[in-house]
């Protein structure tokens, strides 16, 4: 129906006016601080720790209503479709990203617990392009073992949780990064809320708003929540 391209357009130029912004936004950073631009745009209360473990998920955001540039840097990542989830090593790069595509997803800090349930109920391996469960430590070895990835590779799930936990580890890093390229993205499970529990009113209206388009300093989801995300992803798992 036309209303629904009109629809998806309108929502689509919003969208890379937001991107555009946060893009200028970075530009300008990246001339202020030299080099920093992600801690000369972002608040302290909202900065991520540099090179830390960082679970990313998206929650928001159709590919028809989604600008080209933000559905890049989503696909590149892993997030292609709502509810996917990825572990990400928070360096100058991801941190870019992240302030590129914030209207799109919610971040945080995961605990060890929410690491090694991720892995062990949502987690599966690439191998040819097919999607295969992290039940079998004989595939474990031959994609992560000491051939592909070093004398510290990984011969069991408990090696992929473990190398994934350690990420912030300078020597470890390598290795998180081989587990990455042969990690599937995590499908997570949906949101299940009343309207109720979805909805919040608007500080400056009182009108009902949807939290998964409002902004977490705000009361919703959009954007770092920190340590939070463990029980925000807890019964998505």
């Amino acid at each position: 129906m036309p209303e629904v391209f009109v629809s998806n357009h309108m929502k689509q130029q919003r969208n890379y006016t937001h991107y555009k912004r946060n893009k200028n936004r970075l530009g300008l950073g990246e001339k202020a601080s030299k080099g920093d631009a992600y801690r000369a745009i972002t608040a302290p209360s909202g900065q991520v720790e540099e090179n830390s473990l960082v679970l990313v998920t998206r929650i928001k955001g159709r590919n028809m209503a989604t600008t080209p540039q933000a559905q890049k840097i989503l696909s590149d990542l892993g997030l292609r479709t709502i509810n996917n989830a990825v572990f990400v090593r928070a360096d100058k790069n991801h941190l870019k990203k992240l302030v590129q595509i914030t209207e799109y997803v919610a971040y945080g800090y995961p605990s060890k617990k929410t690491v090694n349930d991720l892995i062990r109920k949502r987690g599966f391996l690439k191998k040819d392009d097919k999607k295969l469960a992290i039940t079998d430590n004989v595939l474990i070895e031959e994609l992560l073992g000491t051939d592909a990835l070093g004398p510290m590779g990984c011969i069991c799930i408990e090696d992929i949780i473990d190398s994934i936990w350690k990420c912030k580890e300078a020597n470890i890093a390598p290795i998180f990064h081989g587990i990455n390229k042969v990690l599937w993205p995590m499908q997570l499970g949906s949101l299940k809320e009343t309207i109720e529990e979805s909805n919040m009113a608007h500080e400056a209206t009182g009108r009902d708003v949807r939290k998964k388009n409002t902004k977490t300093e705000k009361g919703g989801y959009i954007g770092f929540m920190g340590p939070a995300i463990n029980d925000f992803v807890k019964p998505l798992i």
